[in-house]
């Protein structure tokens, strides 16, 4: 009996990996303590503004948003403001937005407004409150599109309040130009406590009135008080928007995570937050990228933390061409050697973990990692990050103003512009395509994938060889239909092609005639299709008993007729078309070719699947 069987095939690939993201620990803070009423005001029926502070929620080129308290129950509370350079001493004919009014803890109320239409870089001077109970003058300036600034970072406050606040206004005074500071968490030591809220912002609004404030969430502060005292952006992932968010300051992009939820993969939100960070990053055109949040994924002592980071968030990090990253907890001030793939690499190749401490609780040394470039016990410090287009310089300072350590980082311009070509034009879902061209010599090549939809669907990146040649192969992903764009480079070097996804082709069945063959009488085969419009690039693999037939030629029956043998071995024949292109075949189902074959035993005919 002579038998055969065939397999059609469209590719070889990778598995597809599909990125997503993170949540662990969820912790249940106990009710707000909102202490005495001595404890957290002087007199709480004053309606007197206080704990005015500057953040954004919207574009710093353009807005300014501002958050105050008030002690009295009122429904009316509005910000004054204009320019400072009209400015007399009179708010008389100044512009005026009202504030929304949240609770906050018993007795106590926060304001907050945003101002919009701004003038870029300009000076505004503002007051708050209403008639017969304003605050003093304060001032702020909007952002410009410059590539030339400086920011504050301050790691856990969380104990000795006043001697923190003595620190800030040390450093604004010794650095007038600060344009915003981060902080990466645990500002409190009890997150529950209305009157540790107290002494924080008691603290920090003689500077935070001048310059925004954008936080980071701790373990220690991690509480409802967090979310209802500070106006943050709300554009991070559905659940999330008090504690993760982002935005963009001069050629800088920053973003804010809650690592109190960074956990594994199927855990959790572990997928919705991590889908929401590749957009952000990705979709980032800033030359600068820099994450803040509390915990370090590169401790100085052993965290069970630090490997779940390592394992399920770092990778996100380097692919996604972070260049920094923000944290605390530890108590110690700390500078790792760039990293990547957990291993130390040459200045400029990897990202660099800052890990601050500005409150007066200490921990002691660790035991030496070697990926630690600098560590030192029992200080508090602080650090100024100063941009000066593609140079960032980081100076970090003791309580007393004393350098107690620096850094600068480059970033190399790419001289030649990245170039794209892709293998296919069309394939199936789960079919390898591979990305290929040339950009500068050893620069890192991130690659995605984005449906219709706007979601990124895929993501990679590989670093291009000394000649500048770059490579990654992709499956498309499964499920994946219509239109898909294929988006290569960072910042301003970019470029993209397009995948167009087809349907799965339905080999029908491969038929033999007559059924019944006399030795050295020929027969055909017919493999036989439908669903075969714009099929290109495809094979059919038929496999059969050399002791039975042998193979004598082949007849196309579609139009083009770029189907021809592809390979021929004892028992097996390729045929197939692997002409790329776009021009579809003229009938839509049919044989596609007839193979023929010399009976050389008696015997039927019988077909069937090759997987």
């Amino acid at each position: 009996m002579f038998s055969f069987k065939y397999a059609f095939k469209s590719g070889i690939g990778k598995a597809f990996i599909c990125l997503a993201f993170l949540a662990l620990l969820f912790s249940f803070p106990p009710a707000v303590d909102v202490g005495s009423a001595a404890e957290v005001t002087g007199d709480p029926n004053t309606g007197l503004p206080d704990y005015l502070i500057l953040s954004w929620t919207e574009d710093p080129l353009t807005t300014q948003t501002i958050s105050w308290r008030t002690g009295t129950d009122i429904t009316q509370n509005r910000v004054q403001y204009l320019p400072a350079a009209g400015f007399s001493g009179s708010f008389e004919g100044a512009l005026e937005v009202t504030g929304e009014r949240k609770d906050l803890y018993e007795g106590h109320f926060r304001f907050e407004a945003t101002l919009r239409e701004l003038a870029p870089g300009t000076e505004y001077v503002c007051r708050v409150g209403r008639e017969g109970a304003w605050s003093e003058p304060a001032s702020f300036t909007t952002a410009k599109t410059d590539d030339q600034f400086s920011f504050l970072y301050m790691g856990d406050v969380q104990e000795g309040y006043a001697f923190w606040g003595e620190m800030l206004e040390h450093i604004a005074a010794e650095n007038p130009d600060l344009k915003f500071a981060l902080l990466g968490g645990d500002l409190v030591d009890q997150g529950h406590s209305a009157a540790e809220w107290q002494e924080f912002f008691a603290a920090a609004w003689p500077v935070f009135r001048k310059i925004p404030l954008m936080p980071a969430v701790g373990n220690h502060d991690d509480s409802e008080l967090f979310r209802k005292s500070f106006a943050l952006p709300r554009n991070g992932p559905q659940g999330y928007e008090h504690t993760i968010y982002s935005f963009d300051y001069g050629n800088s992009h920053i973003a804010v995570l809650n690592s109190n939820f960074m956990g594994i993969p199927g855990v959790g939100d572990y997928e919705k937050v991590a889908n929401w960070l590749i957009n952000d990053l990705e979709n980032s055109g800033q030359r600068w990228k820099f994450l803040v949040f509390h915990h370090p994924p590169y401790p100085v002592v052993y965290d069970w933390r630090a490997d779940v980071l390592q394992e399920h968030w770092v990778p996100l990090f380097e692919q996604c061409g972070v260049d920094m990253v923000f944290v605390g907890h530890q108590h110690v001030y700390m500078r790792t050697k760039p990293l990547r793939d957990g291993r130390v690499q040459p200045d400029g190749e990897g990202i660099v973990y800052i890990m601050g401490n500005a409150g007066t609780k200490y921990y002691g040394p660790g035991p030496g990692f070697d990926y630690i470039a600098k560590e030192l016990a029992w200080v508090s410090n602080y650090q100024i990050i100063e941009i000066n287009g593609d140079i960032l310089t980081l100076t970090a300072k003791d309580d007393k103003g004393q350098i107690i350590d620096s850094y600068t980082m480059i970033k190399e311009t790419a001289d030649q512009k990245i170039n794209l070509t892709l293998s296919r034009k069309t394939a199936e879902a789960g079919e390898s395509i591979i990305a290929s061209g040339q950009t500068a010599p050893l620069a890192w090549v991130p690659l995605k994938i984005i449906d219709e939809a706007g979601n990124i669907v895929f993501f990679d990146a590989v670093k291009a060889d000394e000649n500048g040649n770059y490579s990654i192969a992709f499956n498309v992903p499964a499920g994946a239909s219509g239109i898909l764009t294929v988006v290569v480079g960072e910042g301003s070097n970019v470029t993209a092609g397009t995948v167009t996804v087809t349907q799965a082709y339905n080999l029908l069945s491969a038929e033999a005639e007559p059924s019944d063959i006399p030795v050295g009488d020929t027969f055909t085969v017919a493999v036989k299709i439908e669903n075969i419009r714009d099929v290109q690039g495809y094979q059919v693999t038929l496999k059969y008993d050399p002791a039975y037939a042998e193979y004598k030629g082949y007849q196309v029956n579609f139009k083009p007729n770029e189907w021809k043998v592809e390979d021929i071995k004892e028992g097996e024949i390729t045929v197939g078309n692997l002409v790329l292109g776009d021009t579809p075949w003229e009938q839509d189902s049919g044989a596609l070719v007839e193979i023929e074959f010399e009976s050389r035993h008696p015997g039927s005919i019988e077909g069937g699947v090759y997987d």
